[in-house]
């Protein structure tokens, strides 16, 4: 979790890094992502982007001028669970995790990831969700729906999830490549 500001792990370890902070910050400018106060469930599944994800963001919220949290959660448990958490750990980060059936959603393999989500916001006080969409995901959407329905359309940016949440998506001006990139280069 993120409680106090460390401003010495403010620094980008590489020019890659920079370059990926820089365009999420733009993001986060360009569409109002983040706000004063904000509580931000960071959706991990434990793969290169949502890595990034988590890293960038914290980077942002150790420089920002206000205050805003980030509390990573995994949907699942057992086996990955574990994994997950000790693979986030060796980064420093305390990952919660939640079986998709905890919270206020119900027991229906149905419900969507979305909607299991939201419930766990909103059981932790989160009023925003930040997926790791990349510019790739917008734009494979983008032709999707251009292609098969005619609409020119993407994902959202920012879009309500209900109840005073929201998902945002703070990646959407970095392509898959670089994020695969810094990862590696991560570790």
């Amino acid at each position: 979790n993120s409680g106090t500001k460390s401003r010495s792990r403010a620094r980008p370890a590489s020019d890659l890094e920079h370059l990926v902070m820089r365009r999420m910050g733009q993001a986060i400018g360009d569409y109002g992502l983040v706000r004063p106060g904000d509580r931000i469930l960071v959706a991990v599944s434990g793969d290169a982007r949502s890595f990034v994800l988590l890293r960038i963001l914290d980077l942002h919220r150790r420089r920002f001028a206000f205050d805003f949290e980030l509390v990573p959660l995994h949907l699942g448990g057992g086996e990955g669970g574990q994994r997950v958490t000790a693979a986030f750990a060796d980064q420093g980060f305390e990952v919660e995790v939640a079986s998709p059936g905890d919270g206020d959603a119900p027991d229906d393999r149905r419900i969507s990831i979305k909607t299991i989500l939201r419930a766990q916001a909103q059981d932790r006080g989160c009023n925003k969700i930040a997926y790791a969409q990349v510019l790739d995901d917008f734009l494979v959407e983008l032709l999707a729906n251009l292609f098969f329905h005619g609409r020119l359309q993407s994902l959202g940016i920012s879009l309500p999830q209900g109840s005073n949440v929201y998902g945002i998506r703070p990646l959407v001006n970095v392509e898959q490549q670089k994020v695969a990139s810094l990862a590696v280069e991560l570790g």
